[in-house]
């Protein structure tokens, strides 16, 4: 019987992940999943779409409707963020939809490039997912989309 305690919140760890939290204690750098922490998922999508504008990818007109999708969302323990996300621009009168996807790591943004796709979005956000032990039965979908209105 495992009786570790979770670093992260103090309880029992079920193996080497923490059913409270999601904290995994089995990877050398274990991650803690954030989707539902809305700050985080604030702070990490103002930072993508101020990067969007600094590259000249979007501007603040692009903002109404818009949505920021997550794949998903961890914290490690060292408090740095990393995540696989989309930003979709809807369709305006004269523009077509725009979608960029955009990885996280160690807090550092990257635009992915034009041959990455719906397809790879879902399957890498499923591994990590699957990686880091998230019951997948239990998300909500809700909790990885936020639009802006």
């Amino acid at each position: 019987m495992n009786n570790s305690v979770c670093r992260n919140c103090g309880s029992i760890l079920n193996g080497d992940v923490c059913d409270k939290c999601g904290y995994s204690a089995n990877l050398s750098t274990p991650f803690k999943n954030v989707i539902t922490d809305q700050q985080a998922k604030e702070k990490i999508g103002d930072n993508v779409l101020a990067y969007l504008i600094n590259i000249n990818k979007i501007t603040k007109n692009d903002f109404k409707n818009l949505i920021i999708e997550f794949g998903y969302l961890f914290l490690d323990n060292n408090n740095t963020y990393s995540s696989l996300l989309k930003v979709i621009v809807p369709k305006k009168v004269l523009s077509p939809q725009k979608i960029f996807y955009i990885g996280i790591q160690q807090e550092k943004i990257m635009l992915l490039k034009n041959n990455f796709d719906e397809n790879m979005f879902k399957k890498i956000s499923q591994d990590m997912l699957v990686m880091h032990k998230v019951d997948l039965n239990s998300m909500n979908p809700k909790d990885y989309s936020m639009e802006l209105s």
